[in-house]
């Protein structure tokens, strides 16, 4: 929009900077918002007061709705008197998340908050609310769950055999907080870290966090079509053995090397 609003292509920041300066003297506005896409955005207010805000991700699926996402997260927080520079950081933050899905998504403020304390993050990495809304309907969902602190050989090997079963792969692990509280010390590694390592494995399609003891509660809502386990588990009596009956679920258990 902007390239046919001045009539020039735009091919690096020295032509965005040029637009920026026509369009603000042809609209008469104290600041102006350029989305750049999977690049960010420009806030300028003149020659000598601008900047460049990049997209805070490495993922980029789709850059169909990041103006959208910009502008509709401006207005709404300078609606609530944020600054213009706080508004537009926050801006270019959710089309950040934008970007990081394919076609135009929605997010919660719970979302929102997430990516603001974690940073950058895998698009694979997402809350229980966005998971929630977005199971697939067309292939089954496959569910584990665990602590996933110390990482192994083991671990991996593990995971990698939920592609066996041909579904959407869902693990949920337990938070800091939830593993400090069973085992009387926090994990070895952090709930971001012990997710990002999850997220990088190719058979796990999407990691979800959760602070109870069990994921019985999970699997009431997630409502999955396979729930796995570890195979030292199959003659003890899960804690979510009720839940995965009342879900339907098919119980699988996998060797863990």
């Amino acid at each position: 929009e902007t390239e046919a609003a001045v009539g020039f292509a735009l091919k690096d920041q020295n032509d965005v900077l040029k637009a920026a300066e026509q369009l603000k003297a042809e609209v008469n506005v104290e600041h102006l918002v350029i989305s750049l896409d999977r690049d960010g955005l420009l806030l300028f207010h003149n020659p000598e007061d601008y900047n460049f805000l990049e997209a805070e991700t490495q993922e980029v699926f789709d850059v169909v709705g990041a103006g959208d996402m910009v502008s509709s997260m401006l207005t709404f927080m300078l609606a609530g008197q944020a600054k213009i520079e706080q508004a537009a950081y926050w801006a270019q933050l959710a089309a950040g998340m934008e970007i990081q899905h394919v076609g135009v998504v929605s997010f919660t403020k719970n979302e929102l908050l997430q990516r603001f304390d974690y940073g950058e993050t895998s698009a694979k990495i997402v809350t229980q609310e966005k998971l929630y809304r977005n199971l697939p309907q067309e292939i089954p969902v496959v569910f584990t769950n665990g602590y996933f602190d110390e990482i192994s050989a083991g671990h991996l090997k593990f995971l990698h055999q939920l592609n066996t079963l041909k579904g959407f792969n869902v693990v949920a692990i337990n938070s800091d907080r939830s593993i400090t509280k069973q085992k009387g010390h926090p994990p070895l590694l952090n709930e971001r870290e012990r997710a990002l390592l999850l997220s990088a494995i190719e058979a796990v399609d999407r990691v979800i966090i959760f602070d109870d003891a069990d994921a019985s509660s999970l699997i009431r809502n997630i409502r999955p079509t396979i729930v796995v386990k570890g195979k030292h588990f199959e003659k003890q009596l899960l804690p979510e053995q009720e839940a995965i009956r009342e879900s339907g679920a098919k119980l699988e258990y996998f060797p863990e090397y």
